[in-house]
């Protein structure tokens, strides 16, 4: 089951959210490990479409499928926010609270990207770390 889901601008969307693409990730048979895993990156991925996107009357989009040439699931989160350059953001000071946002996508997908200046982000997780579809090692 692939899915695509489009929802109001709002934090009381993000719970639905996340539930939709883990529950999309999991028929598509993504074991219960790498779903945790996904869960935490596809969660801070929406909390920053809903934070950083907002604008009135705007909504952001889930979407999830299985990339068999990668042997991967891939969920995108997308918002009509004006955007952000990923490679601005720095890393936050071990004392802070917030911030650590990027750093979690990146630790728990096994591959994550930026496109349309930051408003879509699309997370990989990989079926088996080994190899994907062409038989290469994932990227981080």
């Amino acid at each position: 089951m692939n899915a695509s889901v489009r929802y109001p601008n709002s934090p009381s969307y993000v719970a639905a959210a996340r539930r939709t693409a883990l529950e999309a990730a999991r028929s598509l048979g993504l074991p219960p490990g790498k779903l945790d895993e996904l869960g935490y990156a596809v969660g801070e991925a929406l909390a920053n479409a809903v934070e950083h996107g907002y604008r009135e009357r705007t909504y952001f989009a889930v979407r999830v499928r299985r990339e068999p040439r990668e042997n991967a699931v891939v969920v995108e989160v997308e918002d009509d926010g004006s955007g952000f350059d990923p490679s601005d953001v720095t890393a936050p000071e071990a004392s802070a609270v917030r911030g650590y946002g990027l750093t979690i996508m990146r630790a728990m997908a096994d591959r994550v990207s930026f496109e349309r200046n930051g408003r879509l982000v699309r997370l990989w997780k990989y079926f088996d770390l080994t190899a994907h579809g062409d038989g290469t090692t994932p990227e981080r």
